[in-house]
């Protein structure tokens, strides 16, 4: 989607809904991260997966009606700073 602004500069966006009935992991939200690597080489496609992967969750219990924002993200940047940090 895009559009432009009063100044005639143009602005893309990327609109995504909120799910708010997620899949959690001990009443937590979580990511599942894994490293795939494809590649095209003369027209050959490739793939290769890589074994390892990890789990990232969420400090704190998934509840709407909280305004703890951190209870919806599960990236190291913002979980490492809070309490129960790699606990789940």
């Amino acid at each position: 989607m895009s559009g432009c602004w009063g100044d005639g500069s143009k602005r893309t966006y990327i609109l995504q809904a909120y799910l708010d009935k997620p899949l959690l992991y001990q009443k937590r939200k979580f990511d599942i991260r894994h490293y795939v690597l494809i590649t095209c080489v003369n027209g050959c496609v490739k793939g290769y997966w890589y074994g390892e992967g990890y789990v990232r969750t969420a400090s704190f219990e998934y509840n709407l009606s909280s305004n703890n924002a951190s209870i919806h993200l599960t990236n190291d940047a913002i979980q490492k700073w809070l309490p129960g940090y790699g606990k789940y």
